[in-house]
């Protein structure tokens, strides 16, 4: 144990300790020798424990846990060696918060917080009765008092415990309702999907279905249209069974026409700068 770790030692007159300690029964003594055995392993165990979270949240109170059990061990160690009242360790009791502890950690290690949190419940909730046990026996007012503080403060711890781990149930309930509603929901939703699907597809197949019927009907229409047409050889025989007018070109004869003669430059005079000299 670390002297800091030590709190205030319940304090009283020596001869009033040696007086208090001869009215102690075996079971009275037996019950604190168990409770100290208890509050040193299970510091020891919360220390490992924290070191071995995954989780800062829990890694802090499993921390905060330790040293309050390692103070409360602190304390029963020194007021029972004052009263006369040795403080060995019991094995049996130690083997099994050593098997406790181990299987804490093994949880914590894996995240299993739910697990974790309900062992931690109960393994406190014994403590709690132990102490009980112990305050049911004749003890100093000293160190009934600090039994009774001690069992306060742990019932306070495992409430908060117990408060968590209803929130987690209750996180866990919803979820789960939430999945179960959230099944009918999405087959609600398909079946809408695929009703607004076939509804498309027979709008679209009708759509389709009359524009072909107007192809039908105009390629009908032309079809008749076309036998209504003569052929080829009628064409022909309509045509050699014209009778062609003749026609006759009218007569015409050209005007006479006098060919030009170029007038005799004989007699006309130049000028004076024009003749060759």
């Amino acid at each position: 144990m670390n002297p800091s770790d030590k709190v205030t030692v319940l304090t009283r007159a020596g001869s009033r300790l040696a007086d208090d300690a001869g009215t102690l029964s075996q079971d009275a003594i037996k019950l604190l020798e168990d409770l100290y055995a208890h509050a040193r392993d299970s510091a020891k165990g919360y220390r490992e424990s924290a070191e071995s979270s995954t989780s800062g949240a829990m890694k802090a109170r499993l921390f905060g846990m330790a040293r309050r059990r390692n103070a409360m061990a602190g304390q029963l160690e020194l007021t029972m060696r004052s009263l006369g009242i040795e403080t060995g360790h019991d094995g049996s009791i130690g083997d099994t918060l050593r098997r406790y502890f181990e299987d804490l950690k093994n949880k914590l290690e894996t995240g299993d917080m739910r697990g974790a949190i309900a062992g931690i419940i109960r393994t406190e909730g014994q403590f709690i009765n132990n102490i009980e046990k112990a305050l049911r026996e004749t003890l100093p007012d000293a160190i009934h008092g600090f039994l009774e503080r001690q069992q306060r403060q742990v019932k306070g711890a495992m409430e908060r415990f117990s408060s968590e781990i209803s929130s987690r149930d209750r996180v866990a309930a919803l979820r789960q309702k939430a999945i179960q509603y959230r099944k009918p929901a999405l087959f609600a939703l398909a079946a809408v999907g695929v009703g607004a699907l076939a509804a498309v597809l027979i709008i679209q197949q009708r759509r389709n279905g009359a524009v072909t019927r107007s192809l039908a009907t105009a390629r009908g229409a032309l079809d008749r249209a076309l036998t209504q047409l003569p052929s080829a050889s009628q064409m022909r025989k309509s045509i050699e069974g014209i009778h062609m007018p003749s026609l006759r070109m009218p007569d015409m004869s050209m005007p006479n026409f006098r060919k030009p003669t170029m007038p005799s430059l004989s007699g006309i005079k130049l000028p004076a700068f024009f003749r060759l000299r």
